[in-house]
């Protein structure tokens, strides 16, 4: 009888383990799913989604406005600190393609989305950092015109950052590239 009631306590704590090793296995596996098909959504090759969103100086900025020139897309937060170290990089990059006349467009800008930011410190962020392009947006709940929530979740973004490159025509050309892979590819494109 010993033996019996043994056996059994061990059975139930195997079927136990293997129920909470398929649900731990599942949870991961849809985790991962979701990741990639959101990212998989915005891809190379695939069309910028269109947004129109207020600057931080008020002014308006819409995406497809912006066509003939490249775009990088910097999804970032103040308070993120893997965005604040690349920063620098980012506005060595800016000031750098500003100077170089491409084939096939007529400039480089980009476009920083804070995402999940205080005002005030996006705004000191930005003054510290020294991000000397225009194009500063603060992404919110109903602070851009995008056909659903806000600029970063229309994107798929889930983590930051992440940045997205596009080309002249408003196709992505590149997503979560680094800066010295930017540069590579925007070399391939200058006179």
């Amino acid at each position: 009888m010993l033996f019996s009631n043994k056996f059994r306590k061990n059975s139930m704590k195997k079927k136990l383990g293997v129920v909470f090793v398929v649900i731990l296995a599942s949870t991961a596996i849809w985790f991962i799913s979701e990741r990639v098909k959101n990212k998989s959504q915005l891809i190379n090759g695939t069309p910028a989604l269109e947004f129109s969103a207020k600057r931080m100086d008020g002014e308006v900025v819409k995406l497809s406005d912006l066509k003939g020139q490249y775009v990088l897309l910097d999804f970032w937060a103040s308070w993120c600190r893997p965005c604040r170290k690349n920063n620098p990089k980012l506005v060595a990059l800016y000031n750098q393609l500003q100077e170089v006349e491409f084939v096939d467009a007529s400039g480089f800008e980009i476009i920083s989305i804070a995402v999940k930011d205080d005002p005030d410190m996006w705004q000191k962020a930005i003054d510290a950092d020294q991000l000397n392009w225009s194009g500063h947006i603060l992404d919110s709940s109903g602070s851009a015109e995008v056909e659903n929530g806000t600029i970063a979740e229309q994107y798929g973004v889930k983590e930051i950052p992440t940045t997205y490159l596009i080309d002249p025509e408003g196709m992505i050309i590149g997503v979560d590239l680094s800066v010295k892979k930017i540069e590579q590819l925007l070399a391939t494109k200058t006179k």
